[in-house]
């Protein structure tokens, strides 16, 4: 864990001090802040707000260093790892620029800058699902899921390939809609996507629960019988001892 910890600080460093320089040196005082789904600049702003991106992902990984709650940690590295790929990406774009208009079109499609990162999100979050501890509330719970702790521990394995392919079509998905801009029709197939795994181990812990306690309601009418058939034997015994 700690070589994580200097991993995460040091990455984030790095990023602070690279993107500051360049923001001083090569970055244009207007940057674009956002735009429209069509791609082109709706809205420009002084360059100083980036600040705010650059130091992000040191902050999160502050708080990834200092937090003992491995809830959080996922979260964290999930922020710290959004934020370096934007970065990198927008001061791609930012330095090769000398100005930028209102209206004209984006370099930086929608595609690139908000569902590739979700794509590499939803892969890192399929990794981390395989070894989700029990009951972790960032897991796949649901009252099927958490019915013991090898349904769990099942329903997770099938959750960390599920969820990993997804992120992989999610990433394909991404770069074909770089060309075809599209918003409307490529969030219906992240959300499509998204959903399709959890409906799947939901599935698979619905009948994972229902083969537990159909198997713990037969153990408990053998165990019914057994005492009843103990029951018999005693009270055999005492009349056999009365009659004697």
């Amino acid at each position: 864990m700690k070589k994580n910890n200097i991993k995460i600080i040091v990455v984030s460093i790095l990023n602070l001090a690279v993107c500051l320089t360049l923001l001083f040196l090569l970055v244009p005082d207007k940057v674009p802040y956002f735009t429209h789904p069509n791609g082109n600049i709706a809205v420009l702003g002084s360059k100083w707000f980036l600040l705010i991106g650059i130091c992000l992902p040191l902050v999160f990984a502050t708080f990834f260093v200092l937090t003992k709650k491995e809830s959080v940690k996922i979260i964290m590295t999930e922020l710290v790892i959004l934020f370096l790929y934007e970065n990198m990406l927008g001061y791609s774009y930012f330095c090769t620029e000398t100005t930028f208009v209102l209206g004209a079109k984006s370099l930086i499609p929608t595609s690139l800058s908000l569902f590739l990162p979700i794509s590499l999100l939803v892969f890192f979050y399929g990794i981390k699902l395989k070894t989700m501890p029990y009951k972790h509330k960032l897991g796949i719970y649901s009252k099927r899921t958490i019915t013991t702790e090898f349904i769990w521990r099942q329903s997770h394995f099938s959750a960390n390939h599920g969820y990993m392919v997804v992120g992989f079509f999610m990433f394909i998905t991404s770069i074909v809609f770089v060309f075809v801009h599209q918003i409307i029709v490529e969030s219906s197939i992240f959300v499509v996507l998204f959903l399709i795994p959890r409906i799947y181990v939901e599935s698979q812990g619905k009948m994972l629960s229902k083969k537990y306690n159909d198997m713990n309601a037969r153990k408990e009418k053998q165990q019914i019988f057994k005492d009843l058939e103990r029951e018999l034997a005693e009270e055999k015994e005492k009349e056999e001892k009365n009659k004697g």
